[in-house]
Formats: C-alpha cells, structure tokens, sequence
C-alpha cells in the first residue's frame, strides 16, 4: 500500500463521560487519529460491528467498582 493513500489509525473511544470523551476525541484528531466514540458498553459493540478494527487492543480500562 502507498504511504500516500493509507489511512491514519482508526481508534474507539468509549467513556460514560461526555466531557472527557469529547476532550479525549478533540486530542486524539489533533495528533492525527480517526476517532470513534461510544458513551457506553453497547454502543461501542455497535460501533465495533459497523467498523471492524484490524487490531484490537483495551487501553485505561476503569470500571467503577
């Protein structure tokens, strides 16, 4: 593939929190990102059917306990 004609990373973004979502996706374009985003647990499944990612890899997991 040209390095000309590949895309930037696609990520998922899901947190409950709309503002840090916002902010996470508003940091993660501006460094170059595709960024989807999810408020919660079954949007992101629906979004992880619709774009399947190539490489899937959990990062700052934390659920309230």
């Amino acid at each position: 593939m040209d390095v000309e004609n590949r895309q930037p990373p696609l990520l998922l973004c899901v947190d409950d929190e709309n503002p840090a979502l916002t902010l996470r996706k508003l940091v993660l374009e501006h460094n170059g990102f595709r960024v989807l985003v999810a408020g919660n647990t079954a949007q992101a499944l629906e979004m992880f059917r619709q774009h399947p990612l190539s490489r899937w890899r959990p990062h700052c997991l934390r659920v309230p306990g």
